[in-house]
């Protein structure tokens, strides 16, 4: 089983997505089987526990998709090879690590072919040069390296006046190598590109295409080069640079996709994710002639007055008339230039007297969402247009919650640039929050609004409503039973779904049913019954587990998912710190960062995610390094690649060797001389250079009596003093080197490895907790 080459591929498949192998198994599987995500974050006991978040689950779901059709077309590939004879590219597709090395190896199969318009030289020794480019690998390989290490981006302005170009005057004029260009930036230098206000540039320098040309092309005359080389150059500027641009920029938008996403989910969460407001709401957005249009609803949400004010002090004023009594506890206010500039005097002039209003800011795009909304109550209808507008952003700060539910476009309104993104992935994203929101409250069976169950997946919500009518619900099992669910139905819907108040107490609480006989086994071999773990959820971890665990194959971390399963959750979730999640980095990723702390194994460094990345003394540069100090400094900036990611214990390991060296094993070993020979002891050494074996004749053979030196050498009681006579044991004391070839000993020597064997972690722990102590 563990030469099974489809365990390899998953083993490396959940390495690269930061898993363990177990966990990506269930997952892809789960999602093959068309299990809901819902119930694979929530409720498989596999999986509980182990994606908190759920946008980064998203993410994370999206990198695995990627993955599996990336193996799939591996698996394809190696499928073409069998039988050829081709064990040297069977190893190199074993180990592609993207589309673009599967795309180089899949030539050997298939040549590329020419483009449309292409002409053929008239020399038919130049079309079979050609013709050979096509479908050589190894000159695949070495332009695609030579492109994505020492290609760069030129940003230029093609706008017709300045006007066109105002929003993109940032970006004119940048340039940045390909591997290093910020994918933050590149939806809106799409936005520019589709607008005709920008050009982009991909340029590699002549040079590194003559050296890839002298390095990789064979079988080229030595005194007809010139010509082959113009040949060259042009059939990697004509049909290999658009292939790798267009590789580069698929790229790019995916991880722009992904820090567009996850910075729009924090800023609805902080809007949307909210109850009921606690007092009158104040609508108001300025029109561009100056006038203010306001809406006002009272503490129970029905609408008062709406209407438009003059600017200026008599606007101020007449405002004041209306809300003299009555002062609103919140001003919601569009997010536009016009309203950030009219709006301050009427806020500051309702503030006045030391009431206490806060004010709510909702985007532009929102707010149009919003107003397309089709009218539904007889106020609503009877408004015009400016006045139903500022009446739809009173009801959004009134009840954010209920309004995403009811209008779920409102959460794509949140996303930077997100014309320029995959529709998918946004409609991906409504759908993932609005779960969230419903999994984080509950969904009340027998009092639940239309909105609410039209968005729990697994059930129809007119078949709730008509269920429930006949009678309520005693509990989910009652609730099962008299719909007719099928497993998957069951398993998802129950992911959102409580009954209070019913037959079963813990149907009241965010715990799935999956986990209910288990707990009553538990609590059966303790002394506490269900009343008292309910009242104090943590008496659950102390419960006898271990063999309830063990009969279901269960995990060890359970006992902690029912303990917060059983938590009444009627506080908000703690907002998690700022920066970006890790399920949205990729291996291989170039970040830009800061060194942050230097320790003796190693930096921390700050790339933006929530957690610095770690790189290893080893990983900071192509040669050997004994002290951190001397390559990097506190404060310098870096472009660290990623090279490791482990989602469940969130750690992020960098590294700062160039690619190419970290594909051929790294920088050589420490004390490894010069050409990699090996030194004392067989140990790769820094002692002096070993001289090369003196080839002797075959009827010369090599004699050295056993426990003795080497015939002509010299040991320490044999010396030879003056004039040839050997003389006693000459004491020398203590040798210097040896306590110094103990303290540079290379911890990541394979060798000290083996001999002191110890926990991979233990290293990575203590530089953590270093670090920690040195913020601290």
């Amino acid at each position: 089983m563990g030469d099974d080459p489809r365990t390899h591929q998953d083993q490396a498949a959940a390495r690269t997505l930061g898993l363990r192998p177990e966990v990506f198994v269930r997952l892809r599987d789960g999602l093959a089987a068309g299990e809901h995500p819902s119930w694979l974050q929530h409720g498989e006991p596999t999986l509980a526990g182990v994606f908190p978040s759920p946008i980064g689950f998203e993410l994370l779901l999206d990198h695995l998709r990627t993955e599996s059709t990336f193996a799939r077309r591996r698996t394809n590939l190696l499928s073409s090879l069998e039988g050829k004879d081709l064990t040297d590219l069977e190893k190199e597709v074993a180990a592609a690590n993207d589309e673009g090395d599967l795309e180089d190896c899949s030539l050997a199969l298939q040549p590329a072919t020419a483009p449309a318009d292409f002409t053929p030289p008239e020399s038919e020794e130049h079309a079979a040069f050609l013709v050979s480019l096509r479908g050589s690998v190894s000159v695949a390989k070495a332009l695609r390296l030579a492109f994505r290490t020492h290609a760069t981006m030129t940003v230029e302005s093609v706008a017709k006046d300045d006007k066109d170009g105002r929003g993109f005057r940032g970006l004119v004029g940048f340039e940045s190598p390909v591997a290093s260009f910020p994918p933050a930036r590149y939806l809106q230098l799409r936005r520019g590109e589709h607008a005709r206000v920008l050009r982009t540039i991909f340029f590699l320098q002549p040079t590194e295409i003559e050296a890839v040309f002298h390095s990789a092309v064979e079988g080229v005359p030595p005194q007809e080069s010139p010509g082959y080389l113009d040949l060259f150059r042009a059939f990697v500027e004509r049909e290999k640079i658009p292939r790798f641009v267009q590789e580069v920029r698929a790229r790019l938008k995916r991880a722009a996709e992904s820090l567009a996403l996850d910075h729009a989910w924090s800023q609805v969460e902080t809007v949307l994710d909210r109850g009921r407001q606690q007092g009158s709401v104040l609508g108001l957005f300025a029109l561009r002639n100056g006038r203010v249009v306001y809406a006002k609803l009272d503490e129970a949400g029905a609408l008062v007055a709406a209407g438009r004010l003059g600017s200026g002090d008599a606007g101020v004023q007449e405002l004041l008339a209306l809300f003299a009594e009555n002062r609103p506890s919140l001003i919601v206010l569009q997010a536009d230039s016009s309203t950030h500039s009219k709006s301050p005097p009427f806020v500051d002039a309702l503030r006045k007297g030391n009431h206490k209003i806060r004010t709510m800011l909702v985007p532009v795009a929102a707010a149009r969402t919003l107003a397309r909304e089709v009218a539904r109550r007889m106020e609503d209808a009877h408004l015009g247009h400016d006045e139903r507008q500022a009446f739809m952003l009173a009801r959004l700060g009134y009840y954010p919650r209920a309004a995403a539910l009811h209008t779920p476009h409102l959460v794509r309104a949140f996303v930077a640039n997100r014309s320029e993104i995959n529709p998918h992935r946004l409609a991906t994203l409504e759908e993932s929050f609005l779960h969230a929101l419903l999994a984080g409250r509950g969904v009340e069976l027998n009092t639940a609004t239309h909105d609410e169950l039209r968005l729990v997946p697994g059930i129809h919500a007119r078949q709730i409503e008509l269920e429930r009518s006949t009678g309520p619900f005693r509990s989910l099992a009652d609730y099962r039973s008299r719909l007719g669910l099928s497993d998957a139905d069951w398993q998802a819907s129950c992911s959102f779904l409580r009954v209070r108040r019913g037959d079963e107490p813990l149907d009241s609480r965010p715990l799935h049913p999956v986990y209910y006989s288990a707990l009553a086994e538990a609590l059966a071999a303790s002394d506490h019954d269900l009343a008292a773990v309910l009242k104090n959820p943590a008496l659950v971890e102390s419960l006898p587990w271990a063999e309830i665990l063990q009969a279901r194959q269960w995990h060890d971390r359970i006992p902690a998912h029912i303990r917060r399963g059983l938590m009444r959750g009627t506080r908000r979730p703690r907002r998690s710190g700022r920066g970006r999640r890790l399920e949205g980095l990729e291996i291989g990723q170039v970040l830009q960062g800061k060194i942050t702390n230097i320790i003796e194994h190693g930096a921390f460094v700050d790339v933006g995610a929530r957690v610095d990345g770690f790189i290893h003394v080893s990983q900071l540069a192509d040669q050997f390094v004994k002290d951190p100090n001397e390559v990097i400094s506190t404060g310098q900036v870096v472009s660290p690649r990623v090279v490791g990611l482990d989602l469940e214990r969130q750690r992020l390991k960098l590294s700062l060797c160039r690619e190419e060296a970290a594909r051929k094993g790294g920088h050589r070993g420490r004390g490894e001389g010069e050409g990699g020979k090996k030194g004392r002891g067989g140990k790769k050494g820094r002692g002096r250079r070993q001289e090369p074996e003196q080839v002797l004749p075959a009827h010369v053979r090599r004699m050295r009596p056993k426990g003795g030196p080497p015939r002509g050498g010299r040991s320490d009681g044999d010396r030879q003093g003056p004039g040839g006579k050997r003389g006693g044991r000459v004491e020398t004391g203590s040798d210097p080197q040896k306590e110094r070839w103990h303290e540079e000993m290379d911890p990541t020597n394979p060798f000290v490895q083996f001999f002191n064997p110890q926990d991979s972690h233990e290293e990575e722990k203590a530089a953590k907790e270093d670090h920690d102590q040195g913020s601290t």
